[in-house]
């Protein structure tokens, strides 16, 4: 039986679209993970480290066979695959991806808390997860994601991509889509069989 999860992908190296649609396709090859939707990518001014270039933000719904940790820990090899470099906390980055919420569950661990303890804050996750999922509530607070976003500070600062410059394509910069609507041939996660709910 499969579980929905949510997903938090940005990059600020290089081919910025093409590494989100290239780590869509790795996971969707997952025998175990099907990637569901997939929001509308945001162009953001990074938060933390203010020094280093400006992100491209999204988030994608998925469904799953695998626990938490096993999710995670695909997450992490398909960033490795990527050129993920760990150097600066919060720094530059080819690809990050942040498991957001996994199907209702509150998990405190030393290598994963559920839900994702910085989403309030983020408005470069909130805008993106609230176009695939605006009444998706909070496991704890009970908050839906719209609220959260409605409230979060520096939503000025994520700007809703207008051109596909990176793509080539306008699927991702139009809204949100459902994966068989995406692909550039290099990230067409609607080939493979769905992951069976």
């Amino acid at each position: 039986m499969s579980r929905t999860a949510y997903i938090a992908m940005g990059s600020n190296l290089g081919d910025r679209v093409g590494h989100i649609l290239d780590a869509l396709e790795l996971l969707n090859q997952h025998p175990d993970i099907e990637v569901a939707r997939v929001s509308a990518l945001f162009d953001t001014a990074p938060m933390y480290v203010l020094d280093q270039p400006a992100f491209v933000n999204g988030c994608a719904r998925v469904l799953t066979r695998l626990s938490p940790h096993g999710l995670l820990s695909e997450m992490l090899r398909v960033e490795t695959a990527l050129g993920r470099v760990r150097e600066i906390d919060k720094g530059p980055r080819t690809i990050d991806l942040d498991l957001l919420f996994f199907d209702g569950e509150v998990l405190a661990t030393p290598e994963l808390d559920l839900p994702h303890p910085g989403i309030a804050e983020r408005a470069f996750v909130l805008e993106p997860l609230a176009t695939i999922a605006p009444e998706l509530a909070h496991p704890i607070t009970g908050v839906s994601v719209q609220q959260m976003l409605d409230v979060c500070a520096g939503r000025d600062s994520v700007v809703w991509l207008s051109a596909a410059r990176d793509l080539g394509e306008e699927a991702l910069t139009d809204g949100p889509v459902d994966v068989e609507e995406v692909g550039d041939g290099r990230a067409d996660v609607g080939e493979r069989g769905a992951c069976p709910e």
